[in-house]
């Protein structure tokens, strides 16, 4: 067919020309079966970019690029919180604890300079002392009662509206971000100055152009666009190398796909969920923990001291951190993963998918990318609250563990859907 095509003569042998051709077809068909599969899809966002970044700029959004700089923020827009201590202008000056926030209230106690002090609130209306009218609520002997701001200190502050953050002491430096009044917003004073306080920029509020460079969807990395709610298409085989010697995991390539095709989600980023929360396979959680009845039917972890009290106690395994909050991860994502009936580390892989399904991906704003479940596509419809992080940054960071379980993987499919604004 190639000679006739080509008004070549016609032998019945094939020639060197032939030969050569059929080989390089043979070698392109080949290297098109080696490649991944790429799919690039669009969402409609339904509004403008510049309309996304005014909602946006309104929603307590925060960074952290900026941990390591020296900031400033004006102390008159400060107010402590938490533990503080009394200051005075000598050691030896005492300051007086009163029923009110007036000097011409009665003086229940007084205490000494450097004395602790747990602060539970403040007034700004208080009686005017020293050119100032905050006093500081504070819990003595079990009893809310006041000390003046001018003798009041503490190394944890709220902000009482929205202030800039800036480079140095001075509205002449440059503005790096914002604090609210939100609680979440509280800053770390590293200095304390008379009229400027020294801060560490942990979480701040990015300014508009920064949050414009992560809302922006043709920057950063494009993975932060991967379809979660799509198959990446490979065998057991494959995610088993990517499973080897990650304690409880190993092995478990197979579960990981049957969870995906139950619940229509991304193996890859089942298992660098799971490789995260479980410290590689490694945690006491992934690992079981055992969980009975007490005798009011209430499902608590077993210890020595509780266990002949206890019935029906089972090992419990949970994969994905799910129910495990601060303070009492063990023990409270153990207890969710018996209340769910994760009796098997196979069972939590597969039905612990359920709950990362129905959280986000495959909720009603269709969140099914890390860009989609931290900017939602229905932010334009009143429904921006419901984003996953307030780290602006969040999509990019968690790119890694998931690229790096696709680097492990011959000819993954890549799915993409990235948003298109007006």
């Amino acid at each position: 067919k190639f000679q006739k095509d080509h008004g070549l003569p016609v032998s019945g042998i094939a020639d060197e020309i032939t030969l050569a051709k059929i080989e390089e077809l043979l070698k392109n068909n080949n290297n098109n079966n080696n490649k991944p599969k790429i799919i690039t899809e669009y969402t409609d966002y339904k509004i403008t970019f510049e309309e996304a970044l005014d909602i946006q700029m309104q929603q307590l959004n925060l960074t952290d690029k900026h941990r390591n700089k020296d900031a400033y923020i004006r102390s008159n827009y400060l107010r402590y919180i938490g533990t503080g201590k009394i200051i005075t202008s000598s050691s030896a000056s005492l300051v007086n604890v009163r029923s009110k926030p007036s000097t011409k209230s009665t003086s229940v106690a007084k205490l000494k300079n450097g004395a602790t002090i747990q602060i539970t609130g403040y007034v700004d209306n208080g009686e005017q002392y020293k050119g100032s009218s905050t006093w500081y609520k504070i819990r003595y002997n079990n009893q809310t009662r006041y000390v003046h701001s001018a003798f009041v200190q503490a190394n944890q502050a709220i902000a009482t509206k929205r202030v800039n953050v800036r480079l140095g002491q001075g509205t002449s430096y440059p503005i790096i971000g914002t604090i609210g009044t939100d609680s979440s917003e509280r800053v770390t004073i590293v200095n304390h100055g008379t009229t400027w306080h020294q801060i560490k920029p942990n979480w701040i509020r990015p300014t508009r152009s920064e949050l414009a460079e992560y809302l922006d969807p043709n920057k950063n990395d494009k993975f932060q666009h991967l379809r979660l709610d799509k198959s990446i298409g490979v065998t057991a085989s494959q995610l088993n190398k990517v499973l080897n010697n990650k304690g409880i995991l190993d092995k478990k390539g197979k579960y990981f796909i049957e969870a995906g095709q139950k619940y229509n989600l991304n193996e890859a980023y089942l298992i660098a969920h799971a490789l995260l929360e479980t410290g590689n396979g490694t945690s006491q959680l992934a690992n079981g923990v055992e969980v009975g009845l007490n005798n009011k039917g209430e499902p608590v972890r077993v210890t020595a001291s509780n266990r002949n009290s206890l019935k029906s106690i089972k090992k419990t395994y949970n994969m994905y951190g799910i129910g495990a909050v601060d303070g009492k991860a063990v023990t409270a994502g153990a207890i969710r993963a018996y209340k769910e009936g994760w009796f098997t580390p196979e069972k939590a892989i597969v039905e612990g998918a359920k709950w990362i399904n129905n959280g986000y991906i495959h909720n009603e704003h269709g969140q099914n990318t890390l860009y989609k479940m931290k900017w939602n596509p229905r932010m334009g419809e009143g429904y921006q609250w419901k984003q996953y992080a307030t780290d602006i940054g969040w999509p990019t960071k968690q790119v890694r563990r998931i690229k790096e379980v696709y680097d492990q993987l011959d000819n993954p499919t890549y799915h993409y859907d990235i948003p298109k604004y007006r």
